[in-house]
């Protein structure tokens, strides 16, 4: 099969504005090469529902607001909550990179990998266009036997997936979106 064929590009338009960086057009590409993880993976019978819940992660059947898969994670309006967790079952070194949904509000996002103390933290400014985006978090990060672990931060989020690429595979640029912080302060609302 023809490789261009074996792949899929979703392009939305962003008039998204970070750290004084305009990101004009948007485009994402479905890579072949790649392991998606999607968040419909983090099972937690406690501490996930397919409802909307106050105290739960929503789990919501989303169809095409994220690149890739059929789920959108909400982080519960109660906090504090725990962590949720799933494993990637990876092993070895990957770049790893988180697909999300920017809207109209501020929304955000941290996660770690067992072992670690900091959060890989996540912050989308709101945009006039909501679209898909995929954030390039970190490069050659040993995956042997580390679980990713989902942090909910007092904020709004629409989270789709996680995606690893071998390391050295492509050309890895981390964007000035992500940066790692201890755990952001939970909130009651």
């Amino acid at each position: 099969m023809n490789n261009l064929l074996s792949k899929i590009l979703v392009t939305s338009t962003l008039a998204l504005v970070i750290s004084g960086i305009n990101a004009q057009e948007q485009s994402i590409e479905i890579d072949s090469n790649a392991i998606y993880f999607g968040v419909e993976k983090f099972e937690s019978p406690t501490l996930v529902s397919e409802r909307p819940t106050s105290s739960q992660w929503y789990l919501r059947l989303a169809p095409g607001m994220c690149a890739y898969g059929d789920f959108i994670f909400h982080p519960p309006k109660i906090l504090p909550s725990q962590d949720i967790t799933a494993d990637p079952g990876l092993h070895g070194k990957y770049d790893i990179y988180i697909g999300m949904r920017a809207v109209s509000q501020k929304t955000s996002a941290q996660f770690k990998l067992t072992g670690m103390t900091d959060y890989y933290t996540i912050v989308l400014a709101g945009v006039e266009k909501h679209a898909g985006v995929e954030i390039p978090v970190a490069a050659d990060v040993v995956m042997d036997n580390k679980k990713l672990l989902l942090h909910a931060t007092g904020q709004n989020a629409y989270i789709g997936y996680f995606k690893f690429v071998k390391s050295g595979e492509k050309q890895f640029t981390p964007s000035s979106m992500v940066s790692i912080k201890s755990a952001m302060p939970l909130k009651s609302n």
